[in-house]
């Protein structure tokens, strides 16, 4: 999935992650093409391999062009945040 730069598409840009309201979100999902996907199970966490649905989808960031999941899980949303908690893979470019 690679990160588009139209219409709500716009609110990941260079890396960064800016907030979208939950009103939005599907506003959002749908500019990017990947509502379907997430909804049709085809989106995993970058950190934890959790797939991803509409009720634990925590963060949305790009990596390398594409675009990368965050789901709820506590250790999951510290990765996203840059703070690396053992174990886990910490090289998300966010």
């Amino acid at each position: 999935m690679l990160v588009k730069n139209e219409g709500v598409a716009n609110m990941v840009v260079d890396n960064k992650i800016k907030a979208v309201h939950d009103d939005d979100l599907f506003d959002l999902l749908t500019s990017l093409n990947i509502l379907d996907d997430i909804r049709e199970k085809r989106c995993f966490c970058y950190f934890c391999d959790k797939n991803i649905s509409l009720d634990n989808l925590s963060s949305i960031f790009p990596v390398g062009g594409e675009i990368k999941f965050c789901c709820d899980d506590d250790d999951c949303v510290l990765e996203v945040m840059g703070i690396n908690i053992g174990g886990r893979r910490s090289n998300a470019a966010v």
